[in-house]
């Protein structure tokens, strides 16, 4: 069972937002109902939200034509017991690898990898080893899936929606007003 629907401390909050004359009098001017209802209203801030997730979309699909950097390691171990045909054999190896990966407005992608692997045998046979590796690759679609209008189609359409959630607030925000 519930007494109040309100919150029972609205009246303290208020002296933050409205000018207060004495205990129990508030001058509220229409600036300040305005920014009250901006604050209070769940659909003022559902519309701004919309607004937000839109530019959200818009940041992230300009991302993918960012010059992305991706790392890695791999170290694994291997034991061979004293009944494997070669004898014992213990084994430590280690791979690192890094790769930058930039694409292009006309759907092309640029793919640089650099790896490097190690391995140590501490029993059997010496085969230690190292080995680098530097790889690179561009790739232009020149027929399907190629162009700048396919390439660029996510971000432009990501772009119109953040276009029409603008035009969209600030046609909330005007009638809002009125």
């Amino acid at each position: 069972n519930i007494e109040e629907l309100e919150n029972p401390h609205w009246r303290t909050c208020l002296d933050e937002y409205v000018e207060q004359i004495d205990e129990s009098t508030y001058r509220l001017k229409l600036q300040d109902a305005v920014r009250l209802a901006q604050i209070h209203l769940p659909s003022y801030q559902q519309q701004f939200e919309t607004l937000y997730l839109s530019a959200l979309d818009v940041s992230t699909e300009r991302f993918r034509f960012d010059v992305q950097f991706f790392g890695g390691n791999d170290t694994t171990g291997s034991h061979r017991g004293r009944l494997n045909a070669g004898g014992e054999r213990n084994q430590l190896s280690t791979v690192n690898s890094l790769q930058m990966r930039k694409r292009f407005a006309t759907a092309g992608q640029f793919v640089v990898g650099f790896a490097n692997s190690f391995v140590w045998s501490f029993a059997g046979p010496a085969q230690d080893a190292a080995f680098s590796l530097l790889n690179f690759n561009l790739v232009q679609p020149l027929l399907r899936n190629g162009g700048r209008a396919i390439a660029l189609e996510q971000l432009t359409i990501a772009e119109r929606a953040l276009l029409a959630n603008l035009r969209a607030m600030q046609q909330y925000r005007q009638g809002f007003y009125t």
